[in-house]
């Protein structure tokens, strides 16, 4: 393989990126002196992509709910009935794998070892067995965990603003499915999703540590050997109205203290320089609630709130939203006191200093970020899968501007885009 190397100065970092033959990027981090290493395989295959052609086929499929994050559990069974987490325990490695709504992700941290521990997860992940045997028995393992998260209050507020905010759009879909829709789950539907989204074309590798770059290609080279590019994968998203689904979504469960997510639908996020359109999202919800902020401070001494509470942005290629999350005796009460917040900022317009303020804390909190290898990689990967250089997000914050802000929480930002997600305590 061959590496070009892109420098970014302003961090005095650099990152050598190549792309096989197959078409699988890899991007490799040298951190000198680092004593950990870490890598993660990644293909942009999660929860919502479930309706797409399969490769080397013609017609439209739709697959099963929560097949994404089932082929994930299937991919460490061998048909030698090896244990791939018994191979990298003896090689000193932790490893482990997530399901997101559009990713999924394998990866290992290691001090010793570590191109041996690399070449056990790159074969592994190119080398499927599923077996109705196999499939049928982790669909009850599977149906228990499932379960589990029925009983998870975290997991239960979150999936409901989603459910809230789209009517149609696959993010609203549970990441695992349900017991009913992975009973549907076999063989065929399997090794299309593997075949079609496992292609190295539809993923990316990154390898961050105390690594180099020609000994990672070597090794991508040797597994990936004969393999050739393939196109993008045609798929398809239901058309999704501008509308939430529900203004309010509510659940009893027990916990001690009521959990809320408000969120605000983002119809527009495909249309948009991601990167950028995130870093103004982000800024904005720094600006609006963020620790430092009087507003913050002021629903903090009330009771309002506690230390959980945050803001975030959560986009991908087809759906984004803006969240607040956190503990409230009185969650509809912080839902008010955010909006009135709000409009004050509206009718205000956002501050130059406190922008300024807010990228100086996002900057720093990022180039802080740039000394936790699993951090910035599993970032850096989602961002690649669609398409985008994470280390560029500095420059993003940095052009932000005013006018960018007073446009974005105005389209954004509105009582009719809003959900708000609570679980409440069952007493």
């Amino acid at each position: 393989m061959i590496f070009n190397e892109i420098k970014y100065d302003s961090m005095k970092e650099h990152i050598f990126c190549g792309t096989h033959e197959s078409g699988l990027r890899v991007f490799v981090l040298p951190k000198t002196g680092f004593t950990k290493n870490y890598a993660i395989y990644a293909t942009a295959f999660g929860s919502i992509n479930n309706t797409f052609v399969p490769l080397g086929e013609d017609e439209v499929v739709t697959v099963p709910d929560g097949i994404a994050h089932f082929l994930e559990h299937k991919m460490f069974e061998e048909e030698t009935g090896t244990n791939i987490f018994d191979e990298f325990a003896r090689l000193g490695a932790n490893a482990n794998a997530f399901t997101s709504s559009s990713m999924t992700a394998y990866l290992f941290s290691a001090t010793d070892f570590f191109y041996e521990n690399l070449e056990v997860l790159l074969g592994y992940v190119n080398r499927p067995y599923f077996t109705p045997e196999n499939i049928e028995k982790e669909q009850g393992i599977i149906g228990q965990e499932i379960r589990m998260y029925d009983d998870s209050p975290d997991w239960q507020v979150y999936i409901g603003v989603l459910r809230g905010l789209y009517q149609k759009h696959t993010a609203r879909l549970d990441i695992a499915g349900t017991v009913e829709s992975i009973a549907q789950i076999d063989q065929q539907a399997m090794y299309r999703c593997y075949n079609t989204y496992y292609h190295p074309s539809n993923m990316c590798l990154f390898v961050a540590g105390n690594v180099e770059p020609d000994k990672v290609g070597a090794l991508v080279e040797k597994q990936l050997a004969g393999r050739t590019i393939a196109p993008p994968v045609k798929e398809f998203f239901p058309e999704e109205p501008e509308a939430v689904c529900a203004p309010v979504v509510e659940k009893k469960m027990n916990v001690a203290m009521p959990q809320f997510v408000l969120a605000f639908k983002d119809n527009e996020v495909s249309d948009k320089d991601r990167l950028k359109h995130g870093a103004e999202a982000e800024l904005l919800c720094d600006l609006i609630a963020g620790e430092s902020t009087d507003f913050y401070q002021s629903l903090y001494k009330e009771g309002l709130i506690n230390e959980g509470f945050s803001g975030a942005y959560e986009g991908d290629k087809s759906f984004g939203f803006a969240t607040f999350y956190g503990e409230s005796k009185n969650p509809m009460e912080v839902k008010n006191r955010i909006m009135e917040r709000i409009a004050q900022m509206k009718a205000e317009g956002v501050n130059k200093e406190d922008l300024e303020r807010m990228k100086r804390q996002n900057i720093g909190r990022f180039i802080r970020g740039l000394d936790r290898v699993e951090d910035i990689a599993n970032v850096y990967v989602s961002h690649a899968l669609m398409g985008e250089d994470y280390m560029q997000y500095p420059e993003a914050l940095a052009s932000v501007t005013p006018k960018d802000l007073d446009s974005l929480i105005a389209r954004l930002f509105k009582e009719e885009s809003a959900t708000i997600s609570i679980v409440w305590p069952i007493d």
